[in-house]
């Protein structure tokens, strides 16, 4: 017999016949989910790619309800959820998930990284730090929370964050030009420079770091080498305006 809705809520996803009482420690049905062959996290990036955000969800939701361990599915929908900007959302179904996973180091960073997206960057650095206590070779969580420093203009906290990310996972391109940026903030050019050159090493085209190091050549009036920079730019991608701006405004100091 059906249950009284007054004492119910009921989800149909796309191709499903899923009945079942709320849980609300997932957000969706989870007494009597059947079994859906073709809810996969592939199926749910493609409704995603399709413009079916709310189709999306509910299949990830419904995944996560079925196996509530199956990690697959929950990062699925945090990710979909940042990438709507629905940052709150994602740092909710964060929490969810640590209410029976409290010791998980991956969670704690993603909510870590979602609290900072909303702006709540005490409760990010705390999440973070979290996060690292249960593992501190994260290289990808000293990332985030180096992001988060450099927000906050914590130059030098930043810095060593970067730092030690690197020291883990020394080929990320873009942790470098990271790097590179605190540096500059710390009036260390020739050392940002180089994290930008490192950065190029690993990715030549990697537009933002050699514009980067074309700005900071030319900040301490290295001009010659500053166009050349942005010269470079323009062989890899000829409508860059700030390289055309700012070629214009080198010519006369060469």
């Amino acid at each position: 017999m059906r249950r009284d809705d007054s004492e119910s809520t009921y989800l149909k996803g796309p191709g499903s016949d899923r009945v079942g009482m709320y849980d609300p420690a997932f957000g969706v049905n989870k007494e009597d989910v059947r079994p859906d062959p073709e809810s996969s996290v592939d199926s749910a990036i493609e409704l995603f790619e399709n413009g079916e955000y709310g189709a999306a969800i509910e299949m990830l939701e419904m995944m996560i309800a079925r196996n509530p361990a199956d990690m697959g599915p929950f990062v699925a929908l945090v990710e979909t959820y940042e990438k709507t900007s629905m940052f709150s959302e994602a740092s909710i179904v964060c929490e969810r998930k640590l209410q029976k996973d409290p010791n998980n180091a991956m969670i704690w960073g993603m909510k870590g990284k979602m609290l900072m997206k909303t702006g709540r960057y005490e409760a990010a650095d705390a999440a973070f730090s979290i996060s690292l206590g249960i593992n501190p070779d994260d290289a990808g969580i000293l990332a985030e929370r180096g992001d988060l420093y450099m927000m906050l203009g914590h130059y030098q906290d930043a810095e060593q964050s970067y730092l030690q990310s690197l020291h883990l996972k020394t080929g990320v391109s873009r942790v470098w030009l990271r790097r590179g940026k605190t540096l500059a903030m710390l009036k260390r050019y020739q050392e940002a420079i180089n994290a930008c050159e490192t950065a190029l090493s690993l990715d030549d085209n990697f537009i933002e770091a050699l514009v980067y190091k074309g700005f900071l050549l030319s900040k301490i009036q290295r001009y010659s080498e500053a166009l050349d920079a942005f010269h470079n730019v323009l062989r890899i991608d000829p409508q860059c305006r700030d390289a055309l701006r700012i070629i214009q405004s080198l010519k006369g100091k060469v």
